[in-house]
């Protein structure tokens, strides 16, 4: 049998001496209950309050300025130091608890502030600030739930900015907040992926097919089709490029493609089957740097199914502004945490190519300055180019390996190999005439003639030579 507060009863008796103390348990508990109860009851108030301005807000009988300014003006007042519209202090709370009290108010709090830039124009610079704080605090969950929640919740949240006019205010004043931005499209680009690849389920077997469906067409009609898509490693080269879209169920060309610099550098690794297991170019976005790509106007699912032509690898999505009103958009590792791994002579070329095409007021020993300059070479390989360059004479593989200052036998021979590929060596014709493999010890090597003007600016890098130098070919 239970209480009048859900818990059992206990009948057990209770001596005389512990009465007192026994139904101070049971008060004591009751007022906790009813505490608890009050809470929510406040809490439940606030959040409705917040509902009622958002209401008010996007609401066609309240279309008037001053109605909207006394709203705007109402839902910064009830906005938090942190950013959000909590409306509880228990920020330590479980997770369902700060979905229903912080997060939620927060979704209708800023959405109703779209409705009114949608309606009213831009907020002013102080607005701006509190808005995006407001915005920064959205971003915690990705919009969504706790627990088997998730994805409902997430589609609900979307619910509430879609009546606000998400995909308006996006096309007009997405720019301004791209990382707000950014997260709304990855949460479309999830429920897209969920339909190419059949995964549509919550743990709990419910089957969101129907509305992930609804919100990408939501999204593709409501904004902007395009995105232009920033290419750093081989689909710089155009014709490279165009291998993916043509497999691709849109196989419409780029509407345009330009010239385009990244504020990251790429580094290479990895392991690409397609270039003998070799490395891959990667946007290291950890800090700043300099890269030379290019980017491709395309339609928005042409991106989504290149991004996932591409492989695990590539599986985060940078942001990186907009051009003409037009989101850009790359990807990368999520950690770059992969091995590096040098490329194939055959990846550098198709990079080599489509820098070219792309900048070709640069000069070829320029482009290859900057490429070689990435990580293409281990600290081995160096090694070994610097002591054959400083060599008077060609020399040998055994005395490569004698030098102190080079690597082992079987490293200096993998170095060797690489070297050779990448044409900054070459074999000398009499030890090839006398039928020395390249990787025998008496096989002897140069550096080759056609490439000892960027060996050499290679090696004043590699010692520290200024990049303004002007006797160095900078891009």
């Amino acid at each position: 049998m239970r209480d009048a507060f859900g818990g059992q009863q206990n009948f057990r008796p209770v001596r005389s001496e512990n009465k007192k103390q026994h139904y101070q348990k049971i008060i004591g508990r009751r007022n906790r209950i009813m505490k608890g109860q009050e809470h929510v009851r406040k809490e439940e108030a606030a959040l409705r309050n917040i509902k009622r301005l958002y209401t008010d807000m996007i609401s066609a009988a309240f279309a008037d300025r001053e109605h909207r300014e006394k709203t705007k003006m109402e839902l910064f007042r009830l906005q938090r130091e942190d950013g959000s519209w909590a409306v509880t202090d228990d920020k330590k709370a479980p997770s369902d608890f700060r979905v229903d009290y912080i997060y939620i108010p927060t979704y209708y709090a800023t959405a109703a502030l779209m409705a009114y830039m949608n309606a009213e124009g831009p907020l002013d610079e102080n607005e701006i600030a509190l808005f995006d704080k407001g915005l920064k605090v959205s971003l915690g969950r990705k919009l969504s739930g706790s627990g088997y929640s998730a994805t409902r919740y997430r589609i609900d949240a979307l619910g509430v900015y879609k009546k606000a006019g998400l995909y308006e205010w996006m096309n007009r004043y997405g720019s301004l907040f791209p990382e707000f931005s950014g997260m709304i499209s990855n949460v479309i680009d999830g429920f897209r992926r969920g339909l190419m690849t059949g995964r549509t389920y919550s743990d709990w077997n419910e089957n969101f097919e129907e509305d992930f469906v609804r919100e990408v067409k939501d999204y593709e009609e409501g904004m902007i089709p395009w995105v232009w898509y920033a290419a750093y490693g081989s689909n710089i080269s155009k014709k490279r490029f165009m291998k993916y879209i043509e497999r691709c169920r849109d196989q419409s060309a780029p509407a345009e493609d330009h010239k385009f610099e990244f504020p990251y550098s790429i580094i290479f690794a990895g392991k690409s089957s397609i270039w003998r297991n070799k490395g891959k170019a990667f946007l290291d976005d950890r800090i700043r740097g300099r890269a030379f790509g290019r980017i491709y106007k395309i339609t928005r699912s042409q991106f989504v199914e290149i991004q996932q032509m591409e492989g695990p690898d590539y599986d985060k999505r940078l942001d990186l502004g907009w051009i003409e009103g037009i989101p850009v958009y790359t990807f990368t590792n999520t950690n770059l945490g992969l091995e590096a791994n040098s490329p194939s002579p055959e990846y550098l070329q198709v990079i080599l190519d489509g820098l070219k095409e792309t900048y070709p007021e640069k000069s070829e020993l320029a482009l290859r300055v900057y490429l070689f300059s990435r990580n293409v070479m281990s600290p081995d390989d160096m090694k070994v180019l610097c002591f054959i360059r400083e060599s008077e004479h060609g020399v040998s593989l055994q005395e490569i390996a004698d030098h102190p200052g080079c690597p082992c036998l079987t490293k200096a021979r993998t170095s060797i190999k690489k070297l050779v590929s990448w044409k900054l060596l070459r074999q000398d014709g009499r030890s090839v005439r006398n039928g020395d493999r390249i990787q025998g010890r008496e096989a002897v090597f140069y550096t080759n003639k056609e490439n000892r003007d960027l060996i050499d600016i290679i090696l004043m890098l590699r010692k520290g030579a200024s990049a303004i130098d002007s006797s160095i070919p900078m891009c």
